[in-house]
C-alpha cells in the first residue's frame, strides 16, 4: 500500500515539476521612431519633431535626458511630438554647430537626437556697369545664394558719420520696417544675383558707396533686424550734370519761303549714355519738320515750310539733354502779305442767361474758321491780357473746347458754356485756322454780346400746391388715390427737356411700368398713385424735376422740389 501511494505522488508530481522548469514569457521591449538628424533654423525658434511609440508600457513617460548644448532648451513632450527652442545663430562671423540629447522611457535610453544649425555667412562681388548724374546701374552677385540683403546708394561721410557701414546698414533695415507703410522691409530685401538702377540725386564732388549687407530677420519680428554678412561698398561719384545752351534762343524769318534752318548748341559735361533730344510743340508741327541732330559738330538743323497764310506765325522747339535743363527755341515766320487777309462778319441773333445764338459769314468760304464765346472777365484775366492773338494758342490745346469748328457761311449756331455762365459780358470771336487744326491763319474777330436774365424755373400750376420760398407742397388724405399736378417752365427753351428723379420710398406705387411718377411733358403734367397710410403717422415724399435746354447737357437748367404730404 505504501508503495502504492509513493508511485501516485510521484506521478502526480511529474507534471508540476515539468512546467517549473520552462522559461518565462518576455514583455515585448518599447522602441520609438523619429528623425535622428534635424536642422534648426538660423534665426531660431521653435522645432518640432514628430514621433510614434510601440509597445508603449503602462505608467512609463518619454522624457528628455542628457541635452549636449544650452543653445536648445524650453523642451516639451507630447504623444505625438517633441518641442523644443533654438537660440538664433546669426552674429556676424558665427561657425555651424550641432548638439544632441537623448529620449529615454521608464528609464531606458529609446533615441539619440543630433540638432545641426548652420550659419548664414558670404561675401558680395559688386559690379558697376554706369554711372551717370543720377543713376547707378550695377550687378550684385551673392557667394551665398540663399543670403537676403539689402543694396542702397549712400554719401559715403553719411555712412561713417553713422558708425560705419554695418552699423548704418542695421539703421537702414530697422528704417525699412518702421516706415510710415509699415513693415515693408522684406520688400526691399534681394535674393541671389540682381541687376538694377538706383536713381538718386547726387552732388557729383561728393564720393559715394553703392552698399551691400546681409540682413535676416530674427523669430522675433519686432527685433531689429541682424547684419549676416559682412557689408561690402564699390565707391564712386555721380556725373557733373550737363549744361545745355543754344547759340540763340529764337530766330525771325523775314521770308514766307520754305527752307532749312541749322542751330548750334553748346554742351558741358557730356557723358557716354547721354543723348539730345528735339521735340516740336504743337504750334509748329504743321509747318516744321525733318529735325536732325548732329552730336559730333553740335548742330540741328530741320526743314521749314512756305507761310501760305497773311498772319505772322510761331513755332517752339524744345531741346534737352539727359539731365539738363530743357532749352526752349522760337523760330517765327512773317506773314504772307500777298495772300488776301480772311474777315468775318459776326451777328448776335438771341442772347440768353448762359448762352448766345450766333451767325458767321467768313469772306472767303473755303476756310475752316473758329467760332467760339469768352467771358469777358475770362477775356481780361492774366492769361489773356486783352490781347486777341492769345485767344488761339489756348482754345487750340484746350482739353474741353468751348468752341466749334465751322466752314462757310452759319446761321443759329448756339454757344453754349456752364463755366462761364453767370457772367453777363461775352466777347464772340472768330478766327481761320490751318488744314492741321493746330494754328491760326488770320486774325481774331471779335463782337461783344451781353447776356439777360431769363433763367427758366419752374411754376407749379395746380391751387392744391402750397408755395413758399423754401417748399412746394400738395396734401392728400391717408386713402389710396391718384394725383395729377400740373407745371409749366417759364423762360423754356424750344429743346428744353423735362426729367423727373423717381422717389425710393414706397408712399408712392409703381404703375405697370415700373414708375412711381409719370411725366407727360405735352400736357405738363405729372401723374403718380399714393398708397394708403396704415401707419398712423403723418408720412411725406418728394418728386423732383430738372429742366435741361436740350437732351444733350449735362447740368440742368431749372431744379424744383414737391412735397408729398400724407395724414395719418
Amino acid at each position: 500500500m505504501k508503495n502504492t501511494l509513493k508511485t501516485l505522488f510521484a506521478t502526480l508530481l511529474l507534471p508540476l515539476l515539468f512546467v517549473g522548469c520552462q522559461d518565462p514569457v518576455e514583455e515585448p521591449t518599447p522602441t520609438i521612431t523619429i528623425e535622428a538628424e534635424v536642422a534648426a533654423p538660423v534665426e531660431g525658434g521653435s522645432v518640432t519633431l514628430a514621433y510614434s511609440l510601440e509597445n508603449p508600457v503602462e505608467g512609463a513617460t518619454l522624457s528628455v535626458e542628457n541635452i549636449s548644448a544650452q543653445w536648445i532648451h524650453n523642451f516639451a513632450v507630447t504623444q505625438e511630438q517633441v518641442e523644443f527652442v533654438a537660440e538664433e545663430n546669426l552674429a556676424l562671423g558665427a561657425t555651424s554647430r550641432e548638439a544632441t540629447f537623448e529620449l529615454t522611457y521608464g528609464g531606458k535610453s529609446l533615441s539619440l537626437v543630433t540638432v545641426r544649425q548652420g550659419t548664414v555667412d558670404g561675401t558680395f562681388a559688386i559690379e558697376v556697369h554706369k554711372v551717370t548724374p543720377e543713376t547707378i546701374e550695377y550687378t550684385v552677385t551673392p557667394s551665398n545664394p540663399s543670403m537676403t540683403y539689402l543694396v542702397n546708394v549712400a554719401p559715403k561721410s553719411f555712412i561713417e558719420e553713422n558708425g560705419g557701414l554695418e552699423e548704418y546698414a542695421i539703421v537702414e533695415a530697422d528704417y525699412f520696417r518702421k516706415s510710415f507703410y509699415g513693415d515693408v522691409l522684406d520688400q526691399y530685401l534681394q535674393v541671389g544675383t540682381v541687376t538694377n538702377t538706383i536713381t538718386i540725386a547726387g552732388a557729383p564732388e561728393e564720393p559715394m558707396w553703392l552698399w551691400v549687407a546681409g540682413v535676416v530677420r530674427a523669430a522675433d519680428q519686432e527685433r531689429t533686424p541682424i547684419v549676416v554678412a559682412e557689408p561690402a561698398y564699390h565707391e564712386f561719384q555721380f556725373l557733373p550734370y550737363p549744361i545745355l545752351s543754344l547759340q540763340s534762343y529764337s530766330h525771325h524769318l523775314e521770308s514766307t519761303e520754305g527752307g532749312t534752318f541749322t542751330l548750334r548748341y553748346a554742351l558741358e559735361n557730356p557723358f557716354e549714355a547721354g543723348e539730345l533730344k528735339v521735340e516740336i510743340a504743337d504750334d509748329g508741327q504743321s509747318w516744321v519738320r525733318n529735325v536732325a541732330i548732329n552730336q559730333s559738330d553740335r548742330t540741328i538743323t530741320f526743314d521749314y515750310d512756305e507761310n501760305p497764310y497773311s498772319i505772322e506765325r510761331k513755332a517752339t522747339l524744345y531741346v534737352r539733354y539727359d539731365y539738363s535743363e530743357i532749352c526752349e527755341f522760337v523760330l517765327t515766320q512773317v506773314a504772307n502779305l500777298g495772300t488776301q487777309d480772311i474777315n468775318f462778319e459776326i451777328s448776335v441773333d438771341e442772347v440768353h442767361y448762359d448762352r448766345v445764338v450766333v451767325g458767321c459769314v467768313p469772306d472767303n468760304n473755303e476756310v475752316e474758321y473758329v467760332l467760339g464765346a469768352i467771358a469777358k472777365r475770362d477775356f481780361e484775366s492774366s492769361s489773356h491780357n486783352s490781347d486777341p492773338t492769345k485767344i488761339p494758342e489756348l482754345d487750340l490745346v484746350a482739353s474741353y473746347p468751348t468752341f466749334q469748328i465751322l466752314s462757310g457761311p452759319q446761321s443759329g449756331i448756339t454757344l453754349h458754356n456752364t463755366a462761364i455762365s453767370y457772367d453777363t459780358n461775352w466777347y464772340i470771336y472768330a478766327y481761320a485756322i490751318n488744314p492741321a487744326h493746330d494754328a491760326a491763319i488770320s486774325e481774331v474777330k471779335m463782337v461783344e454780346a451781353v447776356l439777360v436774365e431769363d433763367r427758366p424755373y419752374f411754376v407749379w400750376e395746380d391751387e392744391r400746391v402750397t408755395s413758399t420760398e423754401y417748399s412746394n407742397t400738395i396734401s392728400v388724405d391717408n386713402t389710396q388715390q391718384t394725383v395729377t399736378v400740373k407745371y409749366a417752365v417759364a423762360n423754356s427753351h424750344p429743346t428744353g427737356v423735362v426729367v423727373v428723379e423717381e422717389p425710393y420710398d414706397d408712399v408712392l406705387i409703381k404703375d405697370g411700368s415700373g414708375k412711381r411718377v409719370v411725366l407727360d411733358q405735352q400736357a405738363q403734367t405729372i401723374t403718380f398713385t399714393v398708397s394708403a397710410n396704415t401707419t398712423k403717422r403723418a408720412r411725406t415724399t418728394y418728386v423732383y424735376l430738372k429742366y435741361f435746354s436740350s437732351e444733350s447737357d449735362d447740368y440742368s437748367d431749372a431744379n424744383t422740389s414737391l412735397k408729398i404730404s400724407q395724414s395719418k
